[in-house]
């Protein structure tokens, strides 16, 4: 709708947009001295969604029909579905909104002309060329992109896809990560983030620190069980956008916090916590020896020590520090500060009680 008028009065209307997406040079004239051109706000518009090359809001020109809003688009994308496009109008109050379905064909054979603020939806074929794979990384003898059967594939058979596992692979830390449905928004967690600790109680404080340590979108199975034991109840079905990851298997055990030297050593299955403990040269002089706690390799999982049978390769040990008490000043001055308050409240009985004598 750019209009263009000439020297000598002429009027007339062009169509950008028709040259720019059909190369119609018609709709691009040269100017000439003395043209003026006027580019008018936009006020009446129709939209088109969906399976279209180019979505959108368009400027309204009456008597355009929803065929040739489609060709301007761009026309469908392979995935559209012609069988069923709606067409969204107002009624005559401009209060109501009714829909109308039309294929492409009859669009074609009978043009249904837009009317002002239209808007017309193009739906997508339900699981049109929608890509079924599954990532599998880390030690399998070939790692990389497989197809999955909707309902059908298991997690045993893509595996066995994947050349089996290497001699290093660790089945305790294997992980299968699901990204469907793992972006789900947790208002309380997002709530409890921006509280401090004095404020919180201590159901909250607990909720917001196994939540921060929750693995998004992590499945649980129990790879051991499933290759090693043969229980079939581990062998779930797979889904498309699945990542498989099995690491390389951890040898050694992680000692963090208060002992003499942190650090790792070796695994050896018949030691204890506290053999690791002795091993590294003992608890730091301000360790909490009670609270000691186990990071579980697999699950990162949080236990207290007592409650382990045993430990397992890739496992963390950690000693809590006892916090400092308070410092010798910090204390000095507010007993001198209490003490200053109770003399005062002395001197004041004092003073009343000879005054009422």
């Amino acid at each position: 709708n750019i209009k263009i008028i000439s020297r000598n009065g002429e009027e007339k209307i062009y169509d950008l947009l028709t040259y720019l997406r059909f190369g119609d040079k018609s709709e691009n004239p040269y100017l000439t001295e003395g043209d003026v051109v006027i580019v008018d706000k936009v006020d009446k518009m129709i939209t088109i969604y969906g399976e279209i090359k180019y979505s959108g809001a368009y400027e309204y020109v009456e008597g355009e029909t929803v065929s040739q809003l489609i060709e301007l688009a761009g026309g469908l994308t392979l995935k559209a579905r012609e069988d069923s496009i709606e067409v969204v109008s107002f009624d005559e109050t401009g209060t109501y909104q009714v829909s109308n379905y039309y294929s492409l064909d009859a669009l074609n054979n009978n043009p249904v002309e837009l009317k002002n603020q239209d808007r017309v939806i193009i739906r997508q074929i339900p699981e049109y060329y929608l890509d079924r794979f599954v990532k599998v990384d880390g030690y399998v003898n070939y790692p990389g992109w497989y197809k999955i059967i909707k309902d059908k594939t298991t997690l045993k058979e893509i595996i066995e896809q994947a050349g089996g596992f290497l001699d290093d692979a660790s089945l305790t830390e294997a992980s299968l990560t699901r990204s469907v449905g793992s972006t789900e928004y947790d208002p309380e967690y997002e709530r409890l983030k921006l509280i401090p600790r004095a404020d919180m109680t201590d159901d909250e404080y607990d909720y917001l620190k196994a939540k921060s340590r929750e693995r998004p979108g992590r499945v649980v199975v129990d790879f051991e069980r499933l290759f090693v034991m043969n229980e079939s109840e581990e062998n779930i079905i797979l889904k498309r956008g699945d990542e498989i990851n099995i690491p390389e298997a951890k040898n050694y055990i992680t000692l963090l916090g208060q002992v003499v030297n942190p650090g790792k050593l070796i695994y050896k299955e018949q030691l204890t916590y506290e053999d690791y403990i002795n091993i590294a040269g003992g608890y730091g002089w301000r360790a909490l020896d009670d609270e000691v706690r186990i990071i579980k390799a697999n699950t990162g999982e949080w236990v207290e020590a007592e409650d382990i049978d045993a430990l397992k390769p890739g496992d963390t040990i950690w000693v809590p520090e006892d916090p400092p008490g308070p410092k010798f000043w910090d204390v000095f001055t507010t007993a001198l500060q209490v003490a200053g308050q109770v003399a005062a409240v002395v001197a004041a009985t004092m003073a009343v009680i000879i005054a009422s004598r």
